[in-house]
């Protein structure tokens, strides 16, 4: 990369920012989904799959065992959590180079 300028240090910000909104949704949405489990404990496993589906789980994924989904929202967040990181770097590696670029 050439000459790193402001806009490439705000599009790099803009990209954390916009991770890190992603990161913070798949939390809620697995925090979401740990509550109603919680909550719905004492249901059978076929009213468990019908409050998934009602949430927006396929049919299909919601008929499998109830702990899959949480493990599939976990790896949902811990790859948004992930990219977020790996834009934070690239945003502190951009501005470190620009800040060296300003030194006489």
């Amino acid at each position: 990369m050439g000459q790193v300028t402001k806009e490439d240090l705000q599009l790099a910000l803009k990209a954390w920012e916009l991770a890190r909104e992603k990161a913070l949704a798949q939390q809620d949405k697995l925090g979401g989904f740990l509550k109603k489990k919680h909550e719905q404990i004492k249901l059978d496993q076929e009213g468990l799959a019908r409050s998934q589906i009602s949430t927006g789980w396929s049919h299909q994924m919601a008929k499998r065992d109830p702990d899959y989904a949480a493990t599939f929202d976990h790896a949902a967040l811990t790859a948004a959590v992930k990219e977020m990181e790996d834009r934070g770097q690239a945003y502190l590696d951009l501005k470190e180079k620009f800040i060296d670029q300003q030194r006489p």
